[in-house]
């Protein structure tokens, strides 16, 4: 989302962009503002414009790791929080190494 601008008034007499004390941003995309910190969090008065990626997605799934990284990455997670390990498992690979093809 964009917005067009971040006035919280839209006419002359209306409080300008020098006078916000306080911008929050929302994961949602929306923008509130204060005016004074003693305020309530009000919505931004401007609509925001809702943009289309400019990118389109590099890959339609995830890609593979080369086997050799997927043991390394498995060997260090001995040090990372236990909540993590299962992320690291389910990370696609290659079936065989590639040090060892290279060796035959």
């Amino acid at each position: 989302m964009i917005y067009p601008t971040i006035r919280p008034g839209r006419k002359s007499g209306d409080p300008t962009v020098t006078n916000l004390r306080w911008l929050q941003y929302e994961p949602t995309g929306q923008i509130k503002y204060k005016l004074a910190f003693q305020d309530e969090l009000r919505d931004l008065p401007h609509r925001p414009k809702t943009v289309k990626p400019l990118f389109p997605p590099a890959y339609t799934s995830r890609p593979s790791i080369p086997m050799d990284k997927y043991t390394d990455l498995q060997a260090l997670k001995t040090l990372m929080p236990s909540d993590t390990h299962e992320w690291y498992d389910a990370i696609p690979h290659e079936d065989e190494s590639r040090r060892k093809l290279k060796r035959k």
